[in-house]
C-alpha cells in the first residue's frame, strides 16, 4: 500500500483577469480575492494540490453581444497564460454563452483547439437564455466532438 496522500483538486474555482479584478463592484478597493495568485496561496495554505479554474462570467450579464465577445476572449487569452504558467497547479475551461451563435461557437473553439484550455464552463442562463434551447445545439455539438467536459455554473440571481 501506497504511502502518498491523495492529490486534493478543488474542481470548481474562480479567477478574474486582472483588469477585471481591479474594477470588481464587489470590491471598490481594488482589492478582489479573485485572482491567481490570492487562489494558489489559498490552496497551497489548504494542501490543494491542483484546481480547474474558471471565470464566473457574471460581469457579463446584461452586456450586449460584442462586449461579451470581447470578455470572452481575454478571460481566453488569459487563462491560456496562467495555465501555461502554473501548469503544475491547475488547468482552465473556456467560458461561453451556448446561445450566442456562431461568433460564441467559433471562440469557444479557438479557446480549446489553439489555445488548450481543457473544457467548457457555461452558466445556466445568460440574458434569459438557456442551454437547452435550439440556439445551444451547435455549442453541445462541438463539446461532444471536442471531447470537452461541460460545467454548468448557477446564475449570481
Amino acid at each position: 500500500m501506497s504511502s502518498r496522500r491523495p492529490r486534493i483538486i478543488d474542481m470548481h474555482c474562480h479567477v478574474h483577469p486582472p483588469e477585471i479584478a481591479k474594477t470588481d463592484p464587489l470590491w471598490p478597493n481594488g482589492d478582489c480575492p479573485i485572482c491567481i495568485e490570492a487562489l494558489l496561496d489559498s490552496h497551497e495554505k489548504a494542501g490543494i494540490d491542483f484546481a480547474v479554474v474558471t471565470n464566473s462570467l457574471h460581469y457579463l450579464k446584461g452586456k450586449d453581444d460584442k462586449t461579451s465577445l470581447e470578455g470572452l476572449k481575454r478571460w481566453h487569452e488569459y487563462a491560456a497564460e496562467i495555465q501555461e504558467k502554473y501548469a503544475d497547479r491547475i488547468v482552465c475551461f473556456a467560458g461561453t454563452i451556448p446561445t450566442g451563435g456562431d461568433a460564441f461557437t467559433r471562440e469557444f473553439e479557438r479557446a480549446i483547439t489553439q489555445l488548450g484550455l481543457k473544457g467548457a464552463f457555461i452558466n445556466s442562463s445568460h440574458n434569459g437564455h438557456y442551454p437547452d434551447e435550439d440556439d445551444a445545439r451547435p455549442f453541445l455539438k462541438l463539446c461532444a466532438d471536442l471531447d470537452v467536459p461541460v460545467m454548468i455554473h448557477a446564475p449570481p440571481s
